[in-house]
């Protein structure tokens, strides 16, 4: 295993690699914001034969990294949409078909062992939501 290095060392790691650094402020930054691992998945992108091209600059990494998070913000935001319509739209048809607790409905499982998990999970949670004190959890339990 390699032996984790301070922020400095892992510039002048980049450094070595041939990562251009404008600011040794701004690499710190990128590098305790997003650690070298994740980084390194974007500097890839800019290497040949194993080696990074001459004039990679830590800024290009850095907009690729930025612009791919946006993506990914930007996706999650219609997929959540797209979740919630889901699970409301299934919870409707399993309550109007079931009842209130078709969650509980055994027969609506494909499993007996399905079954006993989903309700340790449920259990779970609702344990959680108890000790956190969410009030949405217990009005519905009440």
């Amino acid at each position: 295993m390699k032996p984790p290095l301070p922020i400095d060392e892992q510039i002048d790691h980049l450094v070595e690699q041939g990562i251009t650094i404008g600011s040794r402020a701004f690499a710190k930054r990128c590098l305790l914001d997003t650690n070298n691992y994740r980084l390194r998945g974007y500097w890839m992108t800019f290497e040949q034969s194993g080696t990074i091209r001459k004039g990679t600059r830590l800024e290009d990494i850095w907009a690729i990294h930025d612009f791919d998070r946006e993506l990914r913000l930007w996706l999650w935001r219609l997929i959540e949409r797209v979740e919630v319509k889901a699970r409301t739209q299934f919870a409707y048809v399993l309550s109007l078909g079931f009842g209130p607790d078709a969650l509980s409905c055994a027969e609506l499982f494909s499993s007996r062992k399905s079954y006993i998990k989903s309700m340790e999970a449920v259990e779970r949670e609702i344990r959680h939501a108890k000790k956190q004190g969410m009030p949405c959890v217990q009005h519905n339990l009440d």
